[in-house]
């Protein structure tokens, strides 16, 4: 989701939608354990986020950070709703 495709959302008439599909497979017992991976997970360790702020900071990730993944996980959470 976060390398070459990364901006397929954009090139969808209905980004809802789009999410809503990953969001129901990722509820498959198959994929389940992978959910945090896919959604969040990744795409931290692919920005090399921990490491920017240990660099630029002298600390872990800010929670302002922390709260803005939490804000999209209960995002994410309500879709299933």
């Amino acid at each position: 989701m976060f390398g070459s495709d990364w901006h397929m959302p954009t090139m969808i008439d209905d980004t809802d939608k789009y999410l809503d599909f990953f969001v129901q497979l990722f509820e498959r017992e198959l994929l389940k354990e992978h959910r945090e991976l896919f959604f969040w997970k990744n795409a931290l360790d692919y920005l090399h986020l921990k490491t920017y702020f240990e660099r630029m900071h002298g600390d872990s990730i800010p929670a302002v950070v922390l709260n803005y993944v939490q804000a999209l996980r209960r995002n994410i959470d309500g879709l299933n709703s």
